[in-house]
């Protein structure tokens, strides 16, 4: 998979521009520290252990319309407990600090920012039953690894044990992408592949470094997520929310898909669906090694009669060009087909193999092979998303 910066033409034509940014994982689990300032400093402590994580993630759409601009993005909510024991026989002071790697907390943006108006924008709480702790803010670590710490003391007693809940939302990123896993890959026959490459990826994830600070391994971490509202939302959502008619003819002379389809990659494997509906993985005696990345692609691919044939008209598709269109939509909905032409672009696409949210419907794939019309005169997609069925790498 590969970021782009968003292209100039594209950024001259648009009087709404994308945010284009390399995305980061959003954030870490709480670590210990040393220092203060600039000299702060992840360490690790044999008095302390982690003896229980519980993260619950639940990304969402954001306080305004997507727009493609900074107010629109997106927003996740963190709900992270963790069980944190004193192994010494003697009372204990630590320095514990939770990053938060953001680019609005990073230059140029981070205008002499203070922590209360910090803990206010993230809605950064850190709990201990009913106590509130007051917070500290660095910039980042020595080494530059960590940045943006929310900073507090915890003082235990000889063998205790607290119980700490800390809660935040914060900004989903976004940027223009392409939905390639090798962007050297040159050897498609038709040149109007590249044109189905490009995407909107939205990504967020969690960072599990941190829990390696503590003394030995965590003996149990569970994690969960709940998507299915987000993915609704994305699956009805157009490229842009709230636009004037003259925006949206803008956008469509540079993106022919008005309506795109979405893909959603989570990493790591093994997430099994709870009763609840959340996406579940729990890790005994657990290394912290492996961070949690969720990717949902907005791809190019038509779904839509209306963008299927904006997309033919754009790149010129003859009969053979119509037919590869109509495989690769098959193929998105994760019907093989025997179209050579076709096999080493699909080969090289993070969403081959994968299954769908929504399928995209057979009359509109029918209808772009042969070039005819949607007898339904249907402009929406007739099915329903596919939300029970989950992907391949996800039991």
């Amino acid at each position: 998979m590969h970021i782009e910066r968003y292209p100039k033409k594209m950024k001259a034509a648009l009087p709404i521009v994308f945010l284009a940014f390399a995305p980061q994982l959003s954030v870490a689990n709480v670590g210990v520290f040393t220092g203060y300032g600039h000299s702060i400093e992840l360490t690790s402590t044999d008095r302390i252990k982690m003896v229980r994580e519980e993260v619950t993630i639940i990304p969402g759409r954001g306080r305004f319309h997507f727009s493609g601009s900074v107010p629109g993005m997106d927003r996740v909510e963190y709900d992270c407990r963790f069980e944190l024991k004193n192994l010494s026989e003697d009372p204990t002071k630590i320095q514990v600090g939770f990053p938060l790697n953001s680019q609005f907390l990073s230059p140029p943006y981070d205008r002499d920012q203070k922590v209360e108006d910090l803990v206010a924008q993230y809605r950064f709480i850190v709990q201990e039953g009913a106590k509130i702790y007051s917070l500290r803010y660095t910039p980042g670590d020595r080494e530059k690894k960590l940045n943006n710490l929310f900073l507090w003391d915890l003082e235990f007693k000889a063998g205790e044990t607290k119980n700490l809940r800390v809660s935040y939302a914060m900004p989903i990123s976004m940027t223009l992408a392409s939905s390639t896993k090798d962007r050297s890959e040159e050897s498609y026959t038709q040149p109007w592949l590249k044109g189905l490459e490009t995407c909107m990826l939205e990504i967020f994830g969690y960072v599990t470094e941190t829990g390696q600070s503590w003394s030995g391994s965590i003996d149990e971490a569970t994690f969960r997520v709940y998507t299915k509202g987000f993915d609704d939302y994305l699956l009805e959502r157009p490229a842009m929310e709230g636009v004037t008619e003259e925006d949206r003819a803008e956008y469509l002379k540079q993106m022919p898909v008005w309506r795109p389809v979405v893909c959603r990659i989570m990493e790591p494997s093994g997430w099994k669906m709870t009763k609840e509906g959340f996406w579940e993985i729990q890790i005994k005696d657990y290394r912290a090694d492996e961070n949690l990345l969720f990717q949902y692609f907005i791809l190019s691919i038509p779904q839509t009669l209306e963008d299927a044939r904006r997309v033919i008209k754009v790149h010129g598709l003859d009969v053979s060009g119509r037919k590869d269109l109509a495989d690769i939509m098959r193929d998105f909905n994760g019907t093989k087909t025997k179209n050579q032409r076709i096999e080493k672009f699909l080969s090289n696409q993070v969403w081959h193999g994968q299954t769908p949210l929504r399928k995209i419907p057979e009359v509109v794939i029918n209808a772009v092979e042969t070039n005819g019309d949607n007898k339904s005169g249907a402009a929406q997609p007739a099915t329903k998303p596919a939300d029970k069925v989950p992907p391949k790498d996800q039991p």
